[in-house]
């Protein structure tokens, strides 16, 4: 019995030396709890300027350290269209220096880590990403919280110059169809790079929604096959320069079947006419 005692007093001065900062690598305060997220409000950015919040839409908030209480919490917005609340009603508790993160539309369960994974493949059923991020957030400050969610996905277009033949089918390759997102942070890991086809008659013009990415040359060729009814016609996107996908930016390319040329052009966000899933 003395043994035990013994090893039950060792044991409390040494978590009696600990501070809560060892407990949970900083990620609380001196009482414990942090302070609630009483207040989050949200609204669209400049790349999502034709959007709006409706009553009832729920978005997914986390914080960008592991904390089971604040992660993929399910928020719903508000009949102002801009204040959400937990579905729940129990309030995520800001612990420590961090940033405050969210997404629409919401996936998996609340307090649950999730498996976000974007997949591009199937242009006929395309989800408009939003994310939004807070950094600077704190124990100070993190009573009330304010996101500006921007749309994710990148618009790639070709423009098909076809007068000497009628093109009917296309295959697109090399580019990255799908990634994994982070809800720490909303980094993406692009993970496949499988091909995209579609076929009509008389194609003049792809209209693509991507993952954003820049893939070299060296790394993988990004090649677009064009199906006429005379011939077949390949060009690498990528051949001169990189391929760039920006977040919620168009960049065109333009290509002539007649001389094989290929010429870029990059459009800036507000051009793109984007469309619901």
């Amino acid at each position: 019995m003395k043994k035990i005692t013994i090893a039950i007093l060792a044991i409390a001065a040494t978590l009696g030396a600990c501070s809560n900062e060892d407990y949970l690598g900083g990620h609380v305060n001196k009482d414990g709890a942090g302070v609630p997220l009483a207040s989050l409000t949200a609204q669209m950015g400049q790349t999502a300027s034709d959007r709006s919040w409706s009553a009832n839409d729920k978005i997914g908030v986390s914080v960008s350290y592991y904390d089971l209480t604040a992660q993929n919490r399910s928020f719903l917005c508000a009949e102002d269209a801009k204040t959400f609340s937990a579905e729940t009603g129990v309030p995520i508790y800001i612990k420590g220096d961090c940033s405050v993160v969210a997404y629409w539309p919401f996936i998996g369960t609340d307090a649950a880590e999730p498996v976000f994974e974007i997949d591009t493949q199937d242009q006929t059923s395309i989800t408009d990403y939003l994310f939004a991020k807070a950094d600077g957030v704190n124990i100070n400050n993190g009573g009330a919280v304010n996101l500006t969610f921007e749309r994710v996905l990148a618009n790639l277009k070709v423009n098909i110059t076809a007068t000497d033949d009628v093109i009917s089918k296309w295959i697109l390759s090399g580019a990255y169809t799908d990634g994994v997102v982070n809800t720490y942070d909303l980094s993406i890991a692009l993970a496949s790079q499988k091909d995209i086809t579609d076929s009509g008659s008389a194609i003049t013009q792809i209209d693509l929604k991507l993952l954003p990415q820049t893939v070299n040359v060296s790394e993988q060729e990004v090649s677009l096959m064009l199906f006429g009814q005379k011939r077949t016609y390949s060009f690498v996107l990528n051949a001169s320069e990189a391929l760039e996908l920006i977040s919620a930016q168009t960049t065109t390319y333009n290509v002539d079947i007649k001389n094989g040329m290929t010429t870029i052009e990059l459009v800036p966000s507000g051009t793109v006419d984007w469309q619901e899933k």
